[in-house]
């Protein structure tokens, strides 16, 4: 990203996604105080012991969160997917794969959304993280 003169730096104006104007990020005058307010409420969530139906709900909500907020310019996406998967691997969830045939359905789900949905995401996540727990438990059988 280093052709970017903003990477790494919240950005400074509005912006849409390319091939989804219908998709809504936050105004760039708000991105600092909704970044805090996120941090906060992860901090809360990582405050105490979760059920794997928590941490899941939590991190679809995080992903979706935090993509909505868009801080960068580019590289929100990715940062996402990097963000959730951290918390289902801080959590003793398998690591992550997105197995061919997910994507589109996990596209729909985010950035080519023109509705948020948290719980579609949820069960999108919970059949992903039983692929991989079946994928783990075969390679140790």
């Amino acid at each position: 990203m280093e052709q970017i003169p903003e990477a790494g730096e919240f950005r400074k104006q509005n912006v849409k996604i390319k091939l989804n104007p219908s998709f809504k990020t936050s105004n760039w005058q708000n991105i600092k105080d909704k970044i805090n307010n996120l941090i906060k409420k992860y901090l809360e969530f990582e405050s105490k012991k979760r059920t794997l139906e928590e941490v899941i709900t939590f991190a679809a909500f995080f992903h979706n969160e935090f993509q909505r907020i868009h801080p960068f310019i580019d590289g929100n996406s990715r940062i996402s997917r990097l963000l959730m998967l951290h918390i289902l691997r801080s959590h003793n969830l398998p690591l992550f794969d997105l197995p061919i045939g997910y994507f589109d359905s996990y596209l729909d789900l985010t950035k080519r959304s023109t509705k948020r949905d948290d719980i579609a995401l949820k069960y999108l996540v919970e059949e992903l993280v039983l692929i991989n727990l079946k994928k783990v438990n075969r390679t140790i059988a």
